[in-house]
C-alpha cells in the first residue's frame, strides 16, 4: 500500500490553507486515486508545550482545520509535536501543561475519526519521557511517532523504542542519517548512513507492528539531502530487502 504525508508544499507549510485541500479538494482526491495512493498521515507545526495563551488559540484553530481535511480526506493519523520545554518552567511544569493540552485536542480530533501522533522529537525524543505524558491516554486516541533518528540520537536501542512504546507505537519515521564532522546531521538515502534501520525494522516485523512506514525527506530543511526522486524508490528498495514478505 503506498501513502503520502503531507508536511508542506512548495513555500506553505500548512497545507489545510491550500486551495488543493479546499475547494480544489475532489481534483486532489481524484489525482490519489489515479495512482493509487493514499494519505498516511497529516503533519502538523502543532505543538503542546506553548504557555502562550494566544499561540495556542492559533494551535486549536490549526487542529480544528486539519481535522475537517483528514475528516474529508479519510485520513485518522494527525501528527503533533509535544515540543521544548519552555525556559520559564521546569520539566514537571511542562509535562503538566503538555498534558493539559493534549486533552483539548483529543476532544476536537476523536469526535472526527482523527487520532494524534505524538512524534519522539526535541525535549520528548526518549520514548520514556513520552511515555510519561500519554499515561493515562487511551492509544487509540493518541499515540506516537516513533521518530528512529531522534530515539538513537537520545542512546535508545531499537528493542527499548519499542518495549516502551508498546501499544501506544502508532506510526514510524524511517530515515538514514550521517553526522559530519563539523556536527551537522545530514540524511541519506536509506541503507548509506548510520541509523540501526536495519534492526528496527526487524523489530517492528517481530512485535507485530502493521502500521505505516513513513520516509521522512528533508529536502526543506537540508539542501544536502537526497532528492524525493532517489530517496523515495531507494526507501521502498531497502525496506523490502529487510522484509521480503511487506
Amino acid at each position: 500500500m503506498a501513502g503520502v504525508d503531507f508536511r508542506g508544499y512548495q513555500q506553505q507549510i500548512d497545507v489545510s490553507q491550500l486551495v488543493m485541500f479546499q475547494s480544489e479538494w475532489p481534483a486532489t482526491a481524484s489525482l490519489l486515486r489515479a495512482n493509487s495512493v493514499q494519505i498516511s498521515c497529516f503533519s502538523t507545526s502543532i505543538a503542546l508545550a506553548c504557555p502562550q495563551a494566544e499561540r495556542w488559540d492559533a494551535m486549536l484553530d490549526e487542529t480544528r482545520r486539519y481535522c475537517d481535511l483528514a475528516h474529508r480526506c479519510q485520513c485518522g493519523l494527525l501528527r503533533i509535536f509535544a515540543g521544548v520545554v519552555p525556559r520559564e518552567m521546569n520539566f514537571a511544569e511542562s509535562l503538566q501543561l503538555c498534558r493539559r493540552h493534549l486533552r483539548q485536542l483529543v476532544k476536537i480530533a476523536w469526535p472526527m475519526g482523527c487520532r494524534l501522533v505524538l512524534e519522539t522529537h526535541d525535549d520528548w525524543s526518549a520514548t520514556a519521557r513520552m511515555m510519561q505524558l500519554l499515561d493515562g491516554f487511551d492509544p487509540k486516541q493518541t499515540s506516537v511517532v516513533w521518530d528512529i533518528q531522534h530515539t538513537t540520537n537520545a542512546g535508545e536501542t531499537p528493542g527499548q523504542s519499542a518495549k516502551n512504546l508498546g501499544e501506544f507505537l502508532g506510526y514510524v519515521h524511517c530515515k538514514d542519517m550521517i553526522k559530519m564532522p563539523d556536527g551537522r546531521i545530514v540524511q541519506k538515502t536509506c541503507g548509506q548512513g548510520t541509523l540501526p534501520l536495519r534492526d528496527i525494522l526487524l523489530t517492528l516485523q517481530s512485535s507485530g507492528y502493521e502500521g505505516w512506514l513513513c520516509l521522512e525527506c528533508e529536502k526543506r530543511w537540508q539542501a544536502e539531502a537526497p532528492e524525493p526522486e532517489q530517496s523515495i524508490p531507494a526507501f521502498a528498495r531497502y525496506v523490502r530487502s529487510c522484509l521480503p514478505d511487506v
